[in-house]
């Protein structure tokens, strides 16, 4: 039973091979990010309390290669940037400064994970597309506590609108919004300790 499992899903993907459409797709996108830090009661502090950037500019890249016809799967991998270089701290106003750096002048992560998407029919060859994407990721900040980050999960989800090629019926240009999100934790947190980072934006692409 344990080798009919790789050979099965071998044969699924020769099968999409052979008779789906199968598609690889480089997307560029840019938008609005804002990473936020949820700090939990402690001994020595009685409430909940945030740090946080500001909201700033991202913009990112992926490439990703997918099997089958109306409904895709497969793999993605990505990098985006975060342009902001610090975060506030709940004391900070203007007699105390309760910041420390993440970026400079910026801070990325390298994401790796699987797409799903469904395709809808459309007009005169425009069609709509809606995926989501779970996987995992490695930030690259200068936070203090960067490479001891935990349980690092990202999901992203977002709707594009496909416009046909003058290339070849199989091409086709994307536009279209996603929304992520980024999630891990500091070491050793207590509950409820967490850290999140939002992104909403505008994408472009192309799949042949």
């Amino acid at each position: 039973m344990r080798r009919a499992v790789p050979t099965l899903f071998l044969l699924f993907l020769v099968t999409c091979g052979v008779r789906a459409q199968n598609a690889l797709e480089l997307r560029a996108e840019s938008g609005i990010g804002y990473w936020i830090h949820r700090i939990a009661p402690t001994s020595s502090a009685e409430f909940t309390s945030y740090e946080h950037t500001r909201h700033s500019l991202y913009s990112g890249i992926g490439l990703g290669y997918y099997f089958g016809k109306d409904w895709k799967i497969g793999p993605r991998l990505a990098y985006w940037m975060l342009f902001d270089t610090y975060m506030i701290g709940p004391r900070d106003n203007e007699f105390i400064l309760d910041r420390h750096e993440v970026g400079d002048p910026f801070f990325g992560a390298a994401f790796a994970g699987l797409h799903a998407e469904r395709i809808f029919g459309g007009v005169s060859g425009r069609k709509l597309l809606m995926y989501a994407e779970p996987g995992i990721f490695q930030l690259y900040s200068i936070h203090p506590q960067n490479d001891a980050f935990e349980r690092r999960f990202q999901i992203e989800a977002g709707l594009d609108l496909l416009l046909p090629s003058s290339v070849s019926e199989d091409h086709a240009w994307m536009l279209g919004i996603a929304y992520r999100q980024s999630m891990f934790r500091s070491p050793d947190a207590v509950e409820g300790d967490r850290h999140r980072i939002y992104f909403f934006g505008l994408q472009f692409g192309y799949r042949w």
